[in-house]
Parts: C-alpha cells; structure tokens; sequence
C-alpha cells in the first residue's frame, strides 16, 4: 500500500492528549503539546506535529517519511482555502491573458 494514498490528517483533541504523549515517548522525545497535527495510517497514530514550534514525533516502529512531510505542509497553512483564493484573485489580476 502506498503511504502517499493511505493516511489522515486531523487536529488534536483533548482526547488525544494520551496518543501525543504516546507518540512521544516512543519517539524518545518531551511530550508534545496542543495544538497539533496528528497523522494516522489505517486509523492507527503513526506521528504528530506541534503546531506551535513545529517539533515532529513519529512511531519508529512505523515509518512513513511521506507523512512527516505532509504534517509539515498542513502546518504551514498551504492549504488554507481563503489565502490561496486571495493569491489566485492577484495572479489573474496580473495576468488576465495567462488564467
């Protein structure tokens, strides 16, 4: 199964509290705190990112380097709907011959 197709980003709960401290621990590292990102692969945490300083926990157990990068891209905002329409609306300003 390809790893880019299989997994699901949601934010932390409260509830999750226990799957980042989890998470943490397997990774060998601090806890790590809400508000973050979790990534699960077939409904399992697999790793988690702090939104906050953007610190990356992951199972060792479960590899899936596609998935840290995905938490890094959900973290930064690039799919923020509004933003990216307000970038679409100045580039066909721009260049209305292009769009």
């Amino acid at each position: 199964m390809d790893i880019a197709n299989a997994f699901t980003i949601r934010p932390a709960m409260e509830s999750d509290d226990a799957t980042l401290e989890w998470l943490s621990a397997l990774a060998g590292e601090p806890a790590l705190r809400r508000p973050a990102l979790i990534g699960d692969v077939d409904g399992i945490p697999v790793a988690a990112i702090s939104r906050l300083d953007g610190r990356v926990v992951a199972d060792p157990f479960r590899p899936a380097p596609g998935l840290t990068a995905q938490l890094r891209l959900h973290r930064s905002g690039w799919r923020v709907g509004a933003r990216r329409d307000a970038a679409r609306r100045h580039v066909r300003a721009a260049l209305p011959f292009l769009v």
